[in-house]
């Protein structure tokens, strides 16, 4: 027996109904996960828009891979990054600006680092304390570049004999006096200062200008003289005239210098 169009058809009016126009539809929220068959929806089947909450996703373990180059995500959707030294590549030449402050101390610098001068704010860069015992060539320094030295030096006398006490600039080839024992008296000390700038391209082409102040035993203070020079400064020496001293100084650079 055949179908026709008036025959009557039963619907169970759960998952099927009849429209307005006497037609069968799906009904509204009949169709549940158990009907439709598994791993059968696509990514074409989600709309752009669908807005799915991340709570109807499951747990993504996500890759460096996963992420595009120019993905460009915000440091608010990251979690907290313990970044540690070895994260850092050596070419990375992060700015200062995105470091925070940073509170380094002197144990923070290793001892050759050899920071340039023009690192360090106005005031006095320590160089080297130097000291001969009984000695007939004294205390010396190795120096370069257009700077400006401030030497303390001072002197122990064990034989009171009376003598001068000379600066020798670039291993004699200029030397001036600083300082004299009067030779009076046993044990007799006596110190003073200098000031050596080596400025040619700022003391009309004048290589090095030496002043400073000594105290002899008595305690006199006297002026010593300036020393002109032209060429490079490399060498700066305290040394006795004649006998054997015992020799102590200490050198600053002072900064800054240019």
């Amino acid at each position: 027996m055949g179908w026709s169009s008036s025959s009557a058809i039963q619907v169970d009016n759960v998952t099927i109904e009849k429209n307005a126009s006497d037609q069968l539809q799906i009904k509204g929220g009949a169709v549940t996960s158990s009907l439709i068959q598994d791993g059968t929806i696509t990514n074409d089947d989600i709309n752009a828009s669908a807005a799915i909450a991340k709570t109807k996703l499951a747990a993504l373990s996500i890759t460096n891979s996963d992420v595009d180059a120019a993905a460009a995500i915000a440091k608010t959707k990251l979690a907290a990054l313990n970044i540690v030294d070895a994260d850092v590549a050596a070419g990375a030449a992060i700015a200062k600006a995105k470091l925070a402050a940073l509170g380094i101390v002197n144990a923070d610098i290793a001892a050759g680092a050899a920071i340039d001068s023009s690192k360090f704010a106005h005031g006095l860069k320590f160089v080297s304390l130097q000291s001969a015992v009984n000695s007939s060539t004294g205390i010396s320094w190795s120096v370069t570049g257009e700077k400006t030295y401030f030497l303390h030096w001072w002197v122990t006398d064990v034989t009171a004999v009376q003598q001068n006490i000379l600066l020798d600039l670039n291993s004699g080839a200029m030397t001036m006096t600083i300082g004299q024992d009067n030779g009076t008296g046993g044990d007799s000390d006596y110190a003073g200062f200098v000031i050596i700038q080596h400025r040619p391209s700022v003391f009309n082409n004048q290589g090095t200008i030496v002043y400073g102040l000594g105290a002899s035993d008595g305690q006199t203070l006297t002026l010593w003289g300036t020393l002109n020079t032209e060429g490079d400064l490399t060498a700066i020496k305290i040394k006795p005239a004649a006998n054997n001293k015992t020799f102590y100084g200490v050198l600053f650079e002072l900064l800054p210098h240019s």
